[in-house]
């Protein structure tokens, strides 16, 4: 069921990027940039892990510098049966973050001095199991197809348009008005599906994070306390601009109070 769960939004950007090429290029489009995609997911260069944490400015963290949560993941990644213990980075960063990064093969978790300074060690241990569910399930790679198929979508709809304006591509008939609406709106349908897929393996690590570590009350206090240190953080910083809310579909992890009441069974105020 999980598996459909990620694969239906897949399909569905497949299918709009493949009528995009059929717009384009006829056949030939959708079997060429369908091919495309293949190839990028394929052979296409990927991000190691030790290379994301550089990027995201995170620093390696040793395990005598940081004891118990080396202890938390080495226990984690034998529950979650990964093949090697994920290397710990801290980022020293006021908002309280915690991102990873790999495979069960080979991953690496970064946290924020600001999550450090406000979780305890029993919260802690729960967000790093929800941030090794994302690696055992290996929702960086889902999110690598999604970002390919995303990107190339938004190449060919824009390209397609481009061709209409200038003449050198002109639909005619009465779908003519459809395909230019459906070029024009097919990147922002890619992307509410990506970020449709993002809350789906939020609440999905959720789920598995409070089965494998078997404390759900951890992460929804954890989850909570993370809500309130970012609002006050980013409210010091840009004032009360930072009190605007996306709209759910807009946003890349569901609101708080949403996952909070999955993992406790009733609703906490953020």
């Amino acid at each position: 069921m999980a598996k459909s769960q990620n694969l239906l939004p897949l399909v569905a950007m497949a299918v709009i990027l493949a009528v995009c090429g059929w717009i384009v290029a006829g056949l030939f489009g959708t079997l060429g940039v369908l091919l495309g995609v293949t190839a990028l997911v394929v052979v296409g260069p990927q991000v190691s892990p030790e290379l994301a944490m550089r990027i995201g400015h995170a620093i390696p963290l040793n395990p005598w510098q940081a004891p118990a949560p080396y202890h938390d993941i080495a226990q984690l990644a034998r529950l979650y049966h990964l093949v090697d213990t994920p290397k710990l980075y801290v980022v020293e960063q006021e908002v309280p973050v915690v991102f990873s990064s790999g495979n069960c093969r080979r991953s690496a978790i970064a946290v924020s001095s600001g999550a450090l300074s406000v979780l305890s060690e029993r919260e802690l241990r729960a967000v790093l199991a929800h941030e090794m569910a994302h690696i055992a399930a290996d929702d960086i790679g889902l999110m690598r197809v999604a970002n390919i198929l995303g990107r190339i979508t938004s190449f060919i709809a824009t390209f397609g348009l481009l061709a209409i304006l200038f003449g050198l591509m002109l639909p005619k008939g009465s779908m003519a008005t459809e395909i230019v609406w459906f070029l024009a709106l097919a990147p922002t349908s890619v992307s509410l599906l990506q970020l449709a897929i993002l809350r789906r393996r939020e609440y999905a690590a959720d789920a598995a994070a409070a089965q494998i570590s078997g404390d759900p009350a951890a992460l929804a206090q954890a989850l909570l306390k993370i809500e309130r240190a970012t609002r006050f953080t980013l409210k010091r910083m840009f004032g009360d601009a930072a009190a605007i809310e996306l709209p759910t579909l807009l946003r890349t992890h569901p609101r708080t109070e949403d996952r909070i009441k999955r993992l406790t069974g009733h609703k906490t105020g953020a």
